[in-house]
């Protein structure tokens, strides 16, 4: 309904753009062919041109709801609300329309390649966040010198008779090598790797609120 309600909403104005308009028209036919006024005589195109205009708009309107409903049909399908991840996937895909947008010939701006520069910028820290980027490069020393699983898994000793019996196993204990440097290692990835995702998303998000109300056409 919402929809509906958006679409009755933009035919509603675009009528009242028309009238607007017409009356434009007829006042400027006035000054201008009947109080010999050749800049009413010129407004009249213009006011023509807004009135042809505001008659396709509402119609232009829906084409392009139609091509974003289309656009985002995959994202919105995957779309969940009980986790940050769909939050970020949704600003990545935003961010890379906009980009490719102020980067394409149909901008009107003159800085619309810095704002696509600063959208970019964005858009690939969104996308370090979504794929864990930080944590592979934090832990990439301790996996070269650990490639082995830090944890094995067991049965537990209650599950023996059912082993015994050869049943399959309901429970398994987590055992984990005991190695200090190894520990120490992996505790100091750990800190690095959210050290680093925290500056990132402060610099994704003070990005943002520095440059996005300039981000417009």
């Amino acid at each position: 309904m919402s929809i509906i309600k958006d679409i009755l909403k933009e035919f509603k104005y675009s009528l009242f753009e028309i009238k607007n308009n017409i009356g434009y028209i007829i006042d400027s036919i006035y000054y201008g062919y009947f109080r010999k006024d050749d800049y009413s005589k010129k407004e009249i195109k213009f006011y023509l041109y807004r009135v042809g205009n505001s008659f396709i708009y509402p119609f232009t309107h829906i084409k392009n709801g139609i091509k974003s409903i289309w656009d985002w049909r995959t994202i919105i399908w995957k779309d969940r609300d009980f986790d940050y991840f769909y939050f970020y996937e949704i600003l990545c895909k935003k961010l890379k329309n906009m980009e490719d947008f102020f980067y394409s010939k149909h901008t009107n701006i003159v800085d619309a390649e810095k704002y696509a520069e600063q959208i970019k910028e964005c858009r690939i820290l969104v996308e370090r966040i979504i794929n864990d980027a930080f944590h592979d490069e934090a832990f990439k020393e301790y996996y070269e010198k650990y490639p082995d699983k830090d944890f094995s898994f067991s049965p537990c000793e209650s599950e023996k008779e059912r082993v015994e019996k050869g049943l399959p196993v309901r429970l398994y204990e987590m055992k984990k090598e005991k190695n200090e440097e190894k520990d120490k290692m992996f505790k100091d990835a750990c800190e690095r790797a959210d050290t680093v995702a925290k500056e990132a998303k402060k610099k994704l998000f003070d990005t943002l609120a520095k440059n996005i109300d300039y981000w417009w056409d």
